[in-house]
């Protein structure tokens, strides 16, 4: 697969950023926070700043002699002004793998230095927007992460979807 180039400053605004006629500040928080513990409960560690919501999150998966552990920690900082909430998320996910071999008489481990950053693509913050819009009563229907892989595979957005949709680790309620 061919890597994607660099969205430009405005796609970017477009993926992050979100307005809403009509909806308060504190509303649009509380919608946040409902999609946030609908997703996983209490896993989610939620800090209310001004005008903001921290959302943090650590996760373990398990594959064969591979434990790879991380955090995702979504931000949202909400404005008003002319009626008009304006939203904008940023995603940052941090992972490190650990790697056990017996292949000797000692086990030995092996871990990896902890990667990652800002998630890029649109197809999380898809998910997000989509679901944020339901619980602000913007759009009829809740995104499931079968629909927003059906996304991803149909081209219409790209990137990982794992900070709302791993199977492995999430309750992913709808409302």
């Amino acid at each position: 697969m061919t890597p994607r180039p660099p969205m430009s400053e405005a796609e970017l605004e477009q993926v992050l950023t979100r307005d809403y006629p009509g909806r308060s500040a504190q509303d649009v928080l509380a919608a946040a926070t409902r999609l946030w513990r609908l997703a996983d409960g209490d896993d989610f560690r939620i800090k209310p700043g001004n005008g903001s919501l921290v959302a943090e999150r650590d996760w373990v998966f398990f594959s064969q002699m591979v434990r790879i552990v991380g955090d995702d920690t979504w931000t949202l900082t909400v404005s008003e002004a002319n009626g008009v909430t304006t939203a904008r998320l940023t995603l940052i996910t941090y992972k490190r793998s650990t790697t056990v071999s017996s292949f000797g008489m000692t086990p030995t481990t092996q871990t990896s230095p902890r990667i990652g950053g800002p998630v890029k693509g649109s197809a999380i913050y898809d998910l997000f927007w989509a679901r944020m819009d339901h619980l602000l009563g913007v759009r009829p229907d809740w995104m499931t992460c079968a629909e927003a892989e059906a996304r991803v595979s149909a081209g219409t957005t790209w990137g990982n979807k794992d900070a709302l949709c791993a199977g492995y680790s999430f309750t992913d309620a709808a409302p």
